[in-house]
């Protein structure tokens, strides 16, 4: 029958080991990460400007469109009552509304 000592020492000298295991593991990954991080790094920072530069070109597009038929409805209809105003302004917003609700 094995001693109840032995059998922790055991234990804990199966920790220790699957514990140096992870830890030497994990140093290898570690340096390996780290060969390849500027490049990795570089390669998603070129993505990210990329995909920042693309949207704030959509962004730019979508607003100048609607600036422009804006300022054509308002430069149409300046003797319009306000209320009318208010019922186009709050199409609009349900309009935007509707195109953010497609996007996503």
């Amino acid at each position: 029958m094995i001693k109840p000592e032995n059998f922790l020492k055991a234990a804990f000298n199966s920790i220790k080991a699957r514990v140096k295991k992870t830890i030497i593991y994990s140093a290898y990954e570690t340096a390996n990460f780290m060969k390849d991080a500027p490049e990795i790094i570089k390669k998603e920072w070129n993505e990210f400007k990329d995909e920042v530069s693309f949207e704030a070109e959509r962004i730019n597009d979508f607003t100048n469109e609607e600036v422009s038929s804006e300022e054509i409805i308002f430069k149409r209809e300046d003797n319009i009552s306000p209320q009318k105003k208010i019922d186009q302004i709050r199409k609009k917003i349900k309009d935007l509304n509707n195109q953010v609700e497609e996007m996503h």
